[in-house]
């Protein structure tokens, strides 16, 4: 599982920023990392 959140939720510091997290195994961590850079360009 990954999980986004936007940097804001942490504190102004945080504004324009996205915090991930994930708990799965390197290579399904792989694979969304890169579905994710496909999806932003």
């Amino acid at each position: 599982m990954v999980a986004a959140t936007p940097g804001s939720a942490f504190g102004p510091g945080g504004a324009g920023h996205v915090r991930i997290s994930y708990a799965a195994s390197r290579e399904r961590l792989a694979e969304a990392l890169a579905r994710i850079e496909k999806m932003l360009g």
